[in-house]
């Protein structure tokens, strides 16, 4: 854009011939810069997936926390019931201890009721972890495998493109080059009407 500027600044006092070169080589630096913010653009939309997957990383990591919470809540209900169990079994052996009994048999039932309880719990949180891993998997690696044939056809492309702009610019220099020398050949001297653009 700096050399479209330049050579719209400067033309009015200058020989067109002089300014030519400049002119194409402005035109087509801009055509490829253009080219080639299309192709950060395409790339950006094709690379969503990974950055969106990298930004459920925290969540991920959460759910697992949230498994291992399920877990030690379940062994340490499993220990309370071996430790209620293991008092109870005392108690049972030693005379003149029904009402504590009792009392030591109602804790052991509802231990046994949290420790199911929490069984229950870290099993529903192990299933619903285990299927949304497999779904993010498949999901992950049909994203990512098209992610990738997006990126390399976009890089195809704009190379192509790119050739294809430098190629026409080399043209048109050569072009221009072969009409100042046949009017300078002609004339014997600099034609100044030859305009390359």
């Amino acid at each position: 854009m700096e050399l479209s500027k330049l050579v719209k600044d400067t033309t009015p006092h200058q020989d067109p011939s002089d300014a030519a070169p400049i002119r194409i080589l402005s035109n087509n630096l801009l055509r490829s810069g253009r080219r080639s913010k299309r192709n950060a653009m395409e790339l950006s939309a094709a690379v969503m997936p990974l950055v969106r997957h990298h930004r459920a990383i925290p969540g991920t990591r959460a759910a697992l926390e949230d498994r291992i919470e399920a877990i030690k809540a379940r062994v340490t209900a499993a220990h309370s019931v071996e430790n209620k169990t293991h008092k109870l079994s005392m108690l049972k052996s030693q005379s003149g201890q029904a009402d504590q009994v009792g009392r030591m048999e109602m804790e052991v039932d509802v231990a046994r009721q949290v420790l199911k309880q929490r069984q229950e719990e870290a099993q529903a949180v192990g299933e619903t972890l285990r299927s949304e891993v497999a779904r993010v998997e498949v999901e992950r690696k049909r994203e990512y495998a098209n992610a990738i044939k997006i990126c390399a056809s976009s890089f195809a492309q704009s190379a192509a493109e790119n050739l294809a702009i430098w190629e026409t610019a080399r043209e048109q220099f050569e072009k221009g080059m072969a009409e100042l020398d046949a009017a300078a050949g002609a004339g014997g001297g600099r034609a100044d009407s030859v305009d390359l653009s």
